[in-house]
């Protein structure tokens, strides 16, 4: 965020929340990566293994960065990511932003970026500064569950997993997604109506019919 920010994203990183240092293993029969010391909620629903890392929500914002818990927590739920209360949804659907340097085209999108409520929308349009060089609002009927973004690995010469180079989101019907370390939830969003923001603000909050809810993966 930009100037003196008066809210800090539940879904950003604090100081003293690093990637745990768990010895990552191949599983048999090439079933893909695991921790060695493994527990159950160290995958998701799906059995994606996520990374590791500590909650410590008290510490200085680490702007740049997204704690992966809090993010996939956000996204699975359609929550606000700045106060996880459900986000703002009428009849056009879940409210979403994204920079305006990104992709021009909104149906179809793949976005990180959980959605917000309208107050924390308009905040984050004032404050947030990767929105500072312009941003699309976006009211979203169907935001489906894509995959993941995270880190890929394959096996080095002495069969230990060696991480490959960033890459695209893994969808979950890949059958590369049992080899990646997610670290971000990721969303498909169509049903797409491009807004006003300030136009958002002005309607009425009463007797809207919502459309139905989006739990489903994208196949």
């Amino acid at each position: 965020m930009s100037g003196r920010p008066t809210a800090v994203p539940f879904i950003t990183a604090r100081a003293g929340e690093d990637p745990s240092r768990a010895r990552l293993v191949a599983l048999s029969a090439g079933r893909g990566i695991g921790y060695q010391d493994e527990h159950p909620e160290d995958r998701d629903e799906r059995g994606v293994l996520w990374g590791r890392v500590p909650q410590l929500p008290i510490g200085r914002p680490r702007w740049k960065d997204v704690h992966p818990q809090r993010q996939r927590i956000c996204m699975e739920r359609l929550l606000c990511q700045v106060c996880t209360r459900p986000a703002d949804r009428n009849h056009q659907g879940w409210l979403f932003l994204r920079g305006s340097l990104e992709n021009t085209v909104s149906e179809g999108v793949l976005t990180a970026q959980p959605p917000l409520c309208l107050a924390h929308a308009l905040l984050s349009a004032e404050q947030c500064r990767y929105l500072a060089d312009g941003f699309q609002a976006m009211r979203v009927l169907h935001p489906l569950l894509f995959g993941v973004l995270g880190t890929s690995y394959i096996l080095d010469r002495f069969a230990e997993p060696m991480a490959l180079p960033p890459g695209d989101p893994v969808p979950y019907t890949h059958p590369r997604v049992p080899w990646v370390l997610a670290s971000q939830l990721v969303r498909c969003l169509l049903g797409v109506t491009d807004v006003d923001l300030e136009q958002e603000s002005a309607r009425p909050r009463v007797g809207l019919r919502y459309p139905g809810p989006a739990e489903g993966a994208l196949s």
